[in-house]
């Protein structure tokens, strides 16, 4: 595999190289230079371009580009070899080096802080003019990245680098992921489809899954719009199917189960319980029994005031337990792997933070129209703690019995890791406005803090934003 890594100066690409290349074994692709070798530079390879167009000659140069008035060449023998091979590359030649190398896997470091990154230009004890020069250059090329969605669309995954242990591990996690997803993709064929269709027998799947169960009814839900939903009635309860209609809801089915098994019964509501099946052609669906209720979407129209607080309430309680829940990145994600493998399907890593599940959400299904009010950034300020979030509490996601009091929460395929602002914000915008009030009061009473009202309007659009891109996909598509 080849592993390019892509950021502005002094993002830490040199330093992910060396790390990479010591904790995974990958082997460093050999730069090769025209500038002068810094003070205690260990990479690459120093010639001058005379020496470098005879290796043209030779057919020994895979690719070479000129920048910061020097020329940068690669060798033929490291950009196609067997081994894993890791080096820097210039956004500027991404779509040179896909041309190079279809298969070449790339990561965009973006800073966390950029002037951390611009401090680190002037540790290099550069000529001010050489300093000036780069700083210049890193501010055009973070402000050209930053902005242009479909630039970043180019890269295969997108990271932030905030100088620290945690960031570190994130990359070195992501790599190893990639490793896992290449080995998978040499072993099992790509074309495998791990997913369903309308045309699907879905009576056969699900009569094969209630063998022992006398099916009274078989319904189809007709609000699927993530997956194809059906009902199956037996004589001791009602049973939902969910089968999903593309790879990317194939990989949330398999975060829903996940993710909902691991928070089962550690909130004082009721959460249901999947179960993950796979057909006989190994593509995965969940199954669930039918938990007594209908949607607050249903009624929410219809309640009294006093119904409204008691709904809001549970509401905000639900939630901030979620966000208090004590949790382990590293065992939701090797909860997935260890399906993905056990099965032995081909499927990408599970986008645990909510942002990054949103982006590649957009990006898979989205225009680029309407994609334009997305800047893959969260819009809280001065809110660092993250939390287990529900990521879509919308009001089709909330059960109420016939007294109209809270009965269960549902749906976690959006589920993991986000800003407490997220789910507010998420069931605020999906309620009536009375609704608005009342939950804010009790999340804040509750939690015994104030909620930043700008951040979450802000959190509000944004949802808003994401619901009227998804219709526009759904109406192209034919199921809205």
């Amino acid at each position: 595999m080849l592993l390019a890594l892509v950021g502005i100066t002094c993002v830490g690409k040199s330093y992910y190289v060396e790390k990479i290349s010591e904790k995974l074994g990958f082997k460093k692709v050999r730069t090769i230079r025209t500038r002068k070798k810094r003070p205690g530079e260990k990479n690459g390879l120093f010639m001058t371009k005379e020496e470098i167009e005879k290796l043209k000659a030779e057919n020994k140069i895979a690719y070479s580009f000129d920048v910061f008035g020097g020329t940068y060449a690669y060798l033929s023998e490291d950009i196609y070899s067997k081994e894993n091979m890791v080096f820097e590359m210039h956004y500027t030649t991404i779509d040179d080096w896909k041309k190079v190398r279809p298969d070449i896997k790339t990561i965009y470091i973006f800073p966390q802080d950029i002037d951390i990154a611009k401090s680190k230009i002037t540790e290099r004890n550069l000529e001010k003019s050489k300093e000036k020069e780069r700083l210049l250059e890193m501010e055009e090329h973070y402000n050209n990245v930053i902005s242009n969605e479909k630039l970043k669309n180019k890269f295969d995954y997108i990271i932030y680098n905030n100088y620290d242990k945690n960031s570190e591990d994130k990359i070195l996690d992501l790599v190893k992921k990639i490793l896992i997803e290449e080995k998978r993709r040499s072993v099992f064929p790509i074309d495998k489809k791990i997913y369903f269709e309308e045309n699907d027998d879905f009576e056969k799947i699900i009569k094969e899954v209630l063998v022992r169960k006398t099916i009274n009814r078989l319904t189809k839900i007709s609000t699927g719009w993530t997956n194809i939903v059906y009902n199956a009635k037996t004589p001791d309860g009602e049973y939902f199917f969910r089968f999903p209609r593309d790879e990317f809801w194939s990989k949330t089915i398999i975060k829903d189960y996940i993710f909902s098994n691991y928070i089962y019964e550690k909130t004082n509501y009721n959460t249901v319980k999947l179960e993950l099946k796979f057909d006989k052609q190994g593509r995965p669906f969940s199954m669930h029994k039918k938990i007594e209720g209908v949607t607050l979407a249903e009624k929410m129209n219809e309640l009294t005031e006093n119904e409204i607080n008691n709904v809001s309430e549970d509401v905000a309680k639900f939630m901030y337990q979620l966000h208090k829940l004590d949790f382990s990145e590293k065992d939701l994600k090797t909860a997935y792997e260890n399906i993905i493998s056990k099965n032995e399907i081909s499927l990408n890593d599970m986008n645990l933070e909510l942002k990054n599940f949103l982006d590649e959400l957009l990006k898979r299904h989205v225009s680029e129209e309407d994609m334009k009010f997305w800047k893959f950034k969260n819009n809280v300020k001065n809110e660092n703690s993250t939390c287990l979030v529900h990521g879509d509490l919308n009001s089709s996601n909330i059960l109420i019995d016939d007294n109209n009091k809270v009965t269960a929460f549902i749906d976690f395929g959006f589920g993991g890791v986000g800003n407490k602002y997220d789910d507010i914000a998420r069931i605020i915008g999906r309620t009536p406005i009375e609704f608005k009030k009342s939950i804010i009061n009790y999340y804040e009473d509750v939690s015994g803090q104030h909620l930043n009202i700008e951040a979450l309007e802000n959190e509000i659009e944004t949802w808003k934003n994401i619901d009227n891109a998804y219709i526009n996909y759904m109406k192209k598509i034919g199921i809205y």
